[in-house]
């Protein structure tokens, strides 16, 4: 068997590339990538991102987008939710999930219709639990992350941690 040779990667772009690609389809850091592989590799990413786009999309069909402001105002106003847990918790998820999430409703279930985020990234959740935490200065427990499933269940749980505070 001939060994392959392998340049190695200096692009920074094509670093990007590899390193999604060892997160999303687990290969170890340790593994080499040839830039023969390069092609096939962002291919895989592309897909990835059409797929999650697609799913998405589908979610969110017949919803108008709501800016953060219209967001808030509609779901949190009128109940004394904090401008700012709303959109730090928003924020928190758009930038964790990588999605444009400006047709979210306060209903929607990461255990249900939203539940197809951790097939494209099994440790989102954990992501945005510790995002949470240093965003907002809180501590949350294992068993408080597992019982918030709906927007409204984060939202809630932020502002009453902060008020205790």
């Amino acid at each position: 068997m001939e060994p392959v040779i392998t340049r190695k990667i200096r692009n920074p772009s094509n670093k990007l590339v590899c390193s999604l690609w060892r997160k999303v389809e687990k290969v170890p850091k340790s593994t080499d990538v040839s830039l023969y592989m390069l092609p096939a590799i962002k291919q895989c990413i592309l897909s990835i991102f059409k797929t999650q786009k697609t799913v998405l999309e589908a979610t969110f069909k017949d919803r108008e987008p709501l800016s953060t402001n219209e967001f808030y105002n509609q779901y949190y106003k009128e109940k004394e939710i904090p401008f700012h847990v709303v959109n730090g918790v928003k924020h928190i998820l758009e930038t964790e999930l990588g999605a444009d999430l400006s047709r979210l409703s306060n209903k929607d279930d990461f255990a249900q219709n939203l539940s197809f985020f951790w097939d494209f990234d099994s440790l989102a959740d954990v992501s945005i639990v510790i995002s949470l935490e240093k965003f907002f200065s809180i501590k949350i427990e294992d068993s408080e992350a597992e019982s918030m499933h709906t927007i409204d269940d984060i939202v809630y749980f932020v502002t009453n941690k902060l008020n205790k505070a």
